[in-house]
């Protein structure tokens, strides 16, 4: 098996996001695929945790901005005909945001916990669409939730990998699934108390790395440019 990590910049357009997906389709064997927010979406989504954190309504603007980053690719590779299902994903997603977004504008604060809520959303739309978006060109494809695999504790004040709990989940989890090519959201896991957490700057290539050493993979490639 191997394991190859795609960054934003890889998939930051739909020109871009055709070239990976030609990457793909050279490889031969069992692969997992972790994949960045679309290239500017992460910095996007703090500075609209920001803007709604310290009651400035201006967050709203950038929902259309987000919605539109995401409608582009969808539109670019998917026909109109079967565009239902991912759009209505979509929707709903940015419809969840912008309800965490209108708590933390009432609340006038933000958390780790919401921070990190916010930021996921990056990792999930692309992933997600990029599914899709394989599914549609009738790849052997199927996603998995990486806040399902990967799991911190907290240490020292600290949230860290656990390690022990993460690599059976994870080992289970791919050792059972037989598709070609399986998705997973960098960035992304889950506390102790099941909320949603980060791994910080440079988190998805961690996510691979992980990822990799759990599942005993012969090969791990990081791209973070496919120009």
């Amino acid at each position: 098996m191997k394991v190859l990590k795609f960054g934003g910049s890889s998939v930051a357009n739909p020109e871009s996001l055709s070239r990976v997906i030609k990457i793909i389709k050279k490889n031969t064997g069992q692969m997992v695929i972790v994949f960045s927010a679309f290239g500017g979406v992460t910095n996007l989504l703090i500075e609209m945790a920001e803007k709604a954190s310290n009651s400035n309504n201006k967050y709203k603007e950038h929902l259309n901005t987000l919605e539109l980053i995401h409608l582009k690719q969808i539109e670019y590779f998917i026909s109109v005909k079967q565009q239902s299902s991912i759009i209505s994903f979509l929707k709903s997603k940015i419809n969840e945001l912008e309800d965490v977004l209108e708590s933390l504008y009432t609340l006038n604060e933000i958390t780790p916990k919401s921070l990190s809520k916010v930021s996921s959303f990056g990792e999930i739309l692309s992933s997600t669409i990029i599914y899709y978006v394989l599914k549609h060109l009738k790849l052997d494809v199927d996603i998995k939730n990486s806040s399902d695999l990967l799991f911190t504790h907290n240490v020292n004040d600290r949230e860290v990998i656990n390690n022990k709990i993460s690599a059976e989940k994870a080992s289970l989890f791919f050792r059972n699934n037989n598709s070609k090519i399986i998705i997973v959201p960098g960035f992304i896991a889950q506390d102790e108390n099941g909320n949603i957490t980060t791994l910080g700057r440079g988190g998805s290539d961690y996510t691979a790395s992980l990822l990799a050493n759990y599942v005993n993979a012969n090969i791990l490639e990081i791209w973070t440019d496919v120009s």
